[in-house]
């Protein structure tokens, strides 16, 4: 729906421009630019595997928030989608990937059912593109979640989540 983009659109420096990549036109993010309230956020319809328009100038920042695991059941060849995103950051340039813990060593096995994803499995794939681990944050940590049921069914309780950040 945009709110992830609305949010970076209003917090970019003087200038900065926003694209919100969806795989498919999205009426809460049409709403969010309707009447020239975001200037600066552009939707962009394409899909994953090739998510950047190929008329942007190289990008400072791209941000996969809530989504990775979602990216991975459906048919996105994610090695592309991957390489593509690592061609269209400027040098210096930044991918943040935040997602929903799922247990360590199980993969993209609860990407599905329990809409989580390893961290080691986002690092692997993401670095097969070229792209190095810069940081981690635990900023969004929560110990106390045992990573056992869908994040959306925690009843109210936070849900373990990781931050990453390449460049």
């Amino acid at each position: 729906g945009g709110t992830t983009a609305a949010l970076l659109a209003l917090a970019v420096a003087p200038g900065g421009e926003v694209w919100a990549q969806t795989a498919k036109a999205s009426p809460k993010l049409a709403a969010r630019v309707a009447g020239g309230r975001l200037p600066n956020l552009h939707p962009v319809v394409a899909p994953a595997d090739d998510p950047v328009a190929p008329d942007l100038p190289p990008l400072a920042l791209i941000t996969i928030n809530m989504s990775y695991h979602d990216i991975v059941n459906t048919p996105t060849d994610r090695a592309a989608m991957n390489k593509r995103l690592y061609d269209a950051l400027k040098p210096g340039g930044a991918l943040v990937v935040i997602d929903n813990a799922a247990k360590e060593g199980s993969g993209l096995t609860a990407t599905n059912t329990l809409h989580r994803i390893a961290e080691a499995a986002v690092v692997a794939e993401v670095t097969r593109a070229g792209f190095v681990l810069d940081a981690k944050s635990n900023y969004l940590h929560v110990a106390s979640d045992p990573r056992e049921q869908a994040f959306f069914k925690m009843e109210g309780k936070p849900d373990d989540k990781f931050a990453l950040r390449f460049v």
